[in-house]
């Protein structure tokens, strides 16, 4: 291989690597859990987008009929939600996704409705809805 050819190799290699440098940090700061990180995070955590899992999601739906099917009592998380200042409406019709985060202290549980967070407690070792710490 000449110097030439070598030397217009490397310039491709490190514009095609500064490319995807950028595109990384782009999608990074535009990824909407970080965000949600963040909202979390002010109740003394700490987690990255990374760290929630998406368990699903139904279209013009209410968390309580989501969540009815099941015969879940909600009472409890209702409580530890409004507990941490989260509005709480189960019966709110919307784009609902249901997300979870390990934490030391359990599973944070977050109902988001339309993109922002409606329902969200730790679920305690027993099952008991708690609010965020």
């Amino acid at each position: 291989m000449s110097a030439r050819a070598r030397n217009v190799t490397l310039i491709a290699a490190a514009a095609l690597l500064a490319l995807a440098i950028l595109l990384s940090l782009d999608i990074a700061r535009n990824d909407p859990l970080a965000d949600l990180a963040k909202e979390i995070n002010a109740y003394g955590y700490d987690f990255t987008a990374e760290d929630f899992y998406v368990l699903g999601g139904a279209q013009d739906t209410s968390i309580a009929a989501l969540l009815g099917e099941q015969g879940a009592d909600l009472a409890d998380a209702i409580a530890a939600s409004k507990a941490c200042g989260f509005p709480s409406d189960v019966n709110a019709a919307g784009d609902i996704t249901a997300l979870l985060a390990n934490a030391d202290e359990g599973v944070v549980t977050i109902y988001l409705r339309d993109g922002s967070i409606e329902l969200c407690f730790l679920q305690g070792a027993n099952g008991e809805a708690l609010p965020l710490k």
